[in-house]
């Protein structure tokens, strides 16, 4: 079937029942002039609280890949090592956000972060910003912007705590509200669990079973000094602890259970201090701001077992609104990686502005860029976004836009001659139609890469060596009926080819999909059933595709989840081990 006819036979049958309301507006927030959801001219997903209640997910891994274009390779058991893919791209091509705190680790091959850490019980929404997003958030955002928004504020407090298979126990608490001029959020977490073998035990015998601890608390604070000025802190801490196997790097190349020496331990601590001007009027705001993070891993069967790493960023933005119709954003920023291990840094200098448009029912921004790096004097990038709201349901919108992922450390202490950054144009074109009780989404993507960076696996080094595209169609929809039943789907198809080899990228499923039904018993019951497509890939040779599906019960404070409920033995990372069938208690109590 061709592409159009793919559109035009998913957006009839997504235009099949149309209910007679109007949808609420929603802000973004990863915009950064927080701007409604009816003029932001990328595709944007947004996950709501009421949505991380009801979810049968236990880890934001699940959660995250019920929606369209997202698929996360975890190398094995609870805890492990998590690389974000969105739409197709390499991970480290999407930036993490958790409120104002940029999470990367310097001392990482990509520069990636590992979202296997971040807990879901101070959430309270998720922003997933698609397309290219390096004018506001510079490298890495090329696939996008995950945004996490914690509860800070709202007057709530609750414990929880959960338990099941491979011995796994959660305890978790945490507080929000306010108090005269200070607002607060305040997280507390705790994980254990004896896992199972990283390496899938099909391929080995007598596997041994890898555990994993983490503990984790998060601090969002900010008080009034004045009605203009408002001071704000945000605190981040991540232990933990996880088992790890490994591989013989000589022929056969086979997996390999290790059982001792293979404790891998992970450390990060984030800060974040701000300080929030706003004018009189209402119009003009000016926020400086500096965060310093730093990062400890231990890896004892690496080739380097201690990494240590510091990022401090420096940032000045400003708002300005011209008039009710046309708002602008400025920012300059500063931004130094050490990575101690290695013993060598990179700065950063970057100034960039959006403007964002609304006349009648057009809809329009542009952005500019400009950058200078360790290894390079300029670089610029712009984007442009146009769209048209034909009724208040009924909305097309276009992006397109520029972007680029700088070398990271690593890549430059191994670099073969001078690194240039990945460049890329991302294009995209989207359909929606939104009501309160009733959402169709479509959207139409494509991505250039050149000047990749890559390992030139001859001369053992990295160089600017690939070239990639990827095109793919990505459709959401989701209707509440009046029986107190819904339904949430999305698909995408997608294909991303090596342009110099043209091969298929690796670990980019040709297809995904998912679906969730849920259903209001009465007040105090609900029930939700969650399924998931992966399709065939690219890894180490062709992988199958698989489909899996969770059950989640909820009875008042109490609720029952089977994961993996067909016991499905699939892989989701080649070699790698996945949960079997496993049951899980929890009980939460608010107050």
């Amino acid at each position: 079937m061709s592409r159009r006819k793919i559109i035009k036979t998913l957006f009839y049958y997504a235009t099949a029942f149309l209910p007679l309301t109007s949808i609420a507006q929603i802000t973004i927030k990863a915009t950064k002039l927080e701007t409604s959801s009816e003029r932001v001219t990328s595709a944007v997903t947004v996950i709501t609280r009421e949505e991380i209640e009801n979810t049968d997910a236990t880890t934001l891994q699940q959660l995250l890949q019920s929606k369209a274009s997202i698929f996360i390779g975890q190398s094995g058991q609870i805890g492990a090592a998590s690389s974000l893919r969105l739409r197709g791209l390499p991970t480290g091509f999407s930036k993490v956000l958790i409120d104002n705190i940029e999470l990367t680790d310097p001392t990482d091959i990509n520069n990636s972060y590992q979202i296997n850490h971040i807990n879901l019980d101070n959430i309270e929404s998720i922003e997933i910003l698609k397309g290219s997003q390096s004018i506001l958030y510079g490298s890495n955002a090329i696939g996008g912007v995950l945004k996490i928004n914690t509860k800070k504020g709202i007057k709530s407090s609750r414990v929880s705590a959960e338990y099941g298979s491979y011995n796994t126990a959660k305890v978790a608490a945490q507080t929000s509200g306010h108090m005269e001029r200070l607002s607060y959020g305040f997280n507390f977490s705790y994980l254990h669990s004896d896992g199972y073998s990283s390496v899938n035990e099909d391929r080995l015998t007598n596997a041994e079973a890898d555990s994993y601890k983490n503990l984790s608390f998060s601090l969002n604070t900010s008080y009034l000094i004045n009605n203009q000025l408002e001071l704000n802190y945000q605190a981040q801490f991540i232990d933990s602890e996880i088992e790890i196997d490994g591989f013989n790097f000589a022929p056969p190349f086979n997996p390999i259970d290790v059982a001792d020496n293979d404790l891998n331990k992970y450390n990060q601590y984030n800060n974040f201090l701000s300080l929030n001007y706003n004018s009189a009027d209402e119009r003009f705001t000016l926020t400086p701001s500096i965060r310093y993070s730093t990062i400890r891993r231990e890896d004892p069967q690496g080739f380097t077992p201690l990494f240590r790493g510091e990022e401090t960023d420096l940032k000045l933005d400003a708002t300005y609104e011209f008039s009710k119709n046309l708002n602008s954003f400025y920012g300059v920023q500063y931004l130094k990686q050490d990575d101690l291990t290695l013993g060598n840094y990179s700065e950063l200098f970057s100034l960039y502005t959006t403007f964002n448009y609304a006349y009648k029912d057009w809809f329009s921004d542009i952005g500019l860029r400009f950058d200078k790096f360790s290894t390079f004097n300029l670089n610029t990038i712009a984007s442009f976004g146009l769209g048209y709201n034909f009724t208040r349901e009924l909305s097309l919108k276009g992006h397109l836009s520029s972007g680029y992922k700088l070398p990271t450390l690593y890549q430059i202490a191994n670099q073969l001659e001078m690194l240039d950054p990945t460049d890329s144009i991302n294009s995209e074109l989207t359909l929606s139609y939104k009501k309160i009780t009733y959402q169709a989404e479509l959207t139409i993507f494509n991505y250039d890469l050149k000047n990749q960076i890559d390992y030139d696996t001859i001369n053992m080094g990295y160089l600017n060596i690939t070239k990639s595209q990827i095109q793919g169609i990505e459709f959401n929809f989701n209707k509440e009926f009046q029986n107190s039943f819904s339904i949430a789907t999305s698909v995408t198809i997608q294909k991303a080819t090596n342009k110099i080899t043209d091969s298929d990228l690796a670990r980019t499923p040709e297809a995904l999909a998912s679906l969730e039904l849920g259903y209001q018993i009465n007040d105090n019951q609900s029930i939700s059933n969650w399924w998931q497509y992966v399709g065939k890939r690219e890894d180490f040779g062709s992988m199958p595709s698989y489909v899996i599906g969770n059950i989640n019960y909820e009875y008042q404070n109490l609720n029952f989840k089977i994961i993996n409920i067909l016991d499905k033995d699939y892989e989701n990372i080649r070699y790698y081990g996945t949960m079997a069938r496993s049951y899980f208690l929890g009980y939460k109590l608010d107050f």
